[in-house]
């Protein structure tokens, strides 16, 4: 019987099972009953990471065909509503991104007076960083271990990046090493609304598992977890960080909400808001 990684609870089942990702085998999704998280079985090997990451020049196929669209929409619908949230609590410092893949959010952080930094396991979109950003202090790195001194930092990022470590607890340990006192760290990932799922009853099963996979982006190995606000508490209380604050937002839904597609804009969200919030959790927590 599976253990939860997160609460330690052994009631677990299978939620999504056999996903195939290219050529690195297949994976189930499995759900703890008891916080809610869902994690990959089995976990992926480093040397399978490396290679997917190593691989990877671009963050988003999406992003591929409609360039120039899509980065004026994160820019305006992610990178500044996460930047404005955070500087509700602190003014701009020091900013570090952790998976800050090609640094388009550190380059708008910059824009809005943020010293940036970051680190990015893909060397390809760290270049990227350096050369087309201007980004001078990004890193190819391991997330596990920060070359960083104690309390270097004003804010620490995990945008859409925790959900990818085989050691989330240890990079938030890492990132309250570095935080300073009275610092913030802050998280966003996907997540998985299962009582939205539960209530969708009768949506044929096969269509109803499809739909969530897609909005709740399950795609192990690359997303080995998909967090919900209660297992993200207990990791971050765990570390040592306080919660200040937490939004539910539509993430990736996003895309498909936009004001060409009327009929989802008006009706899906309204309805998935009454079923249990969104697809996508915003977390800011702050070290004592």
């Amino acid at each position: 019987m599976l253990e939860c990684p997160i609460c330690g609870n052994n009631e677990c089942s299978t939620q999504f099972a056999n996903i195939a990702y290219k050529d690195k085998g297949l994976y189930n999704m499995i759900r703890c009953k008891g916080c809610g998280v869902l994690f990959a079985d089995p976990f992926p090997s480093e040397k399978i990471l490396n290679q997917i990451y190593q691989e990877l020049v671009h963050d988003s196929g999406y992003q591929d065909r409609h360039m120039e669209r899509a980065v004026k929409w994160n820019i305006k619908n992610r990178f500044i509503p996460h930047l404005k949230l955070i500087e509700e609590y602190i003014k701009p410092g020091s900013l570090l991104d952790l998976g800050c893949g090609e640094g388009r959010f550190l380059k708008v952080a910059q824009e809005r007076a943020w010293v940036p930094y970051g680190i990015e396991l893909s060397e390809p979109m760290a270049r990227k960083a350096r050369e087309v950003y201007g980004l001078e202090n990004i890193k190819t790195g391991n997330l596990d271990f920060l070359d960083y001194p104690d309390e270097s930092f004003d804010v620490v990022t995990f945008i859409h990046c925790l959900e990818h470590l085989t050691k989330p607890i240890r990079a938030l340990e890492e990132a309250f090493r570095v935080i300073r006192k009275k610092g913030f760290v802050y998280i966003a990932v996907p997540t998985f609304n299962y009582r939205a799922y539960r209530n969708m009853f009768f949506i044929p099963s096969n269509l109803r598992t499809k739909i969530f996979r897609i909005l709740s982006q399950i795609s192990p190995p690359t997303h080995i977890w998909i967090f919900s606000v209660p297992p993200l508490k207990i990791l971050l209380n765990k570390v040592g960080f306080s919660l200040v604050k937490k939004i539910d937002g539509y993430g990736a839904t996003a895309y498909f909400l936009n004001k060409r597609m009327w009929l989802l804009k008006t009706c899906f969200a309204p309805f998935m808001r009454l079923h249990g919030g969104g697809f996508y959790v915003h977390i800011l927590a702050q070290k004592p």
